[in-house]
């Protein structure tokens, strides 16, 4: 498996995201013209799990082919003004609280969004 980044910068191959965020705090992923494109990558584009005030913002996101931006045990996270183009699920917010998705637009094979309740652990 090729290996994707975590929050810290750190390669990861253990978790299933292109880019992982996992128990942090007041992340920001923000990109007027930007666009985080996973190219295929085996998994989640975004995974964030058990972090807290997290912003994504103002991205495009693609390429991959699991739910593309998952929000798993959360708690007030920002989606807005996102577009996300995926192979499976656009958005998942699982077991989160306060979760706000916004101005965003998702074109998905499957559900665009998709509230989840903990399926795992």
């Amino acid at each position: 498996r090729d290996k994707a980044l975590n929050a810290n910068g750190k390669p990861s191959v253990k978790h299933g995201g292109f880019i992982n965020i996992i128990g942090a705090k007041h992340i920001r992923l923000r990109g007027a013209k930007g666009t985080i494109d996973a190219n295929g990558w085996n998994g989640h584009a975004i995974w964030v799990n058990q972090s807290e005030h997290i912003s994504i913002e103002y991205l495009v996101v693609r390429g991959s082919f699991s739910w593309n931006t998952h929000i798993c045990r959360c708690r007030d996270v920002n989606v807005t003004g996102c577009k996300i183009f995926s192979g499976a699920d656009g958005l998942d917010p699982e077991a989160s609280s306060d979760v706000l998705i916004d101005s965003g637009f998702v074109h998905s094979s499957d559900d665009a969004i998709a509230v989840k309740a903990l399926t795992r652990g």
